[in-house]
């Protein structure tokens, strides 16, 4: 699987995460964004389970301020969506994650 969630076959971001979050959250537990229902979101949740890598869940379907964070970090809606130490994964797959992890030391 190379794309992420909302039907955008092969398309994933990276870019820094500079906006709405706080330096201690950049540096800290990787955050993943998700919807409910998204089954690029669950192959996320259960890779980084496998890897056993924790991270902070939001969940941005029922709750619309965590939706506009969301836009606001990496200037788009797509989950899943990870943020860790300033960067940010969007839109992505196992493909994309892998790699994104190793940069973080955590594969």
């Amino acid at each position: 699987m190379s794309a992420g969630g909302d039907g955008a076959a092969g398309r994933f971001f990276l870019r820094p995460a500079t906006r709405g979050l706080t330096k201690q959250l950049l540096m800290e537990t990787p955050i993943l964004y998700v919807k409910r229902g998204c089954p690029y979101c669950k192959t996320a949740k259960d890779f980084l389970d496998r890897k056993q890598i924790s991270y902070r869940e939001i969940e941005v379907t029922s709750v619309p301020a965590e939706m506009k964070n969301l836009e606001k970090i990496s200037g788009q809606k797509k989950t899943p969506t990870l943020v860790w130490e300033g960067d940010v994964l969007a839109n992505f797959g196992v493909e994309e994650l892998e790699p994104f992890l190793a940069k973080h030391s955590a594969n």
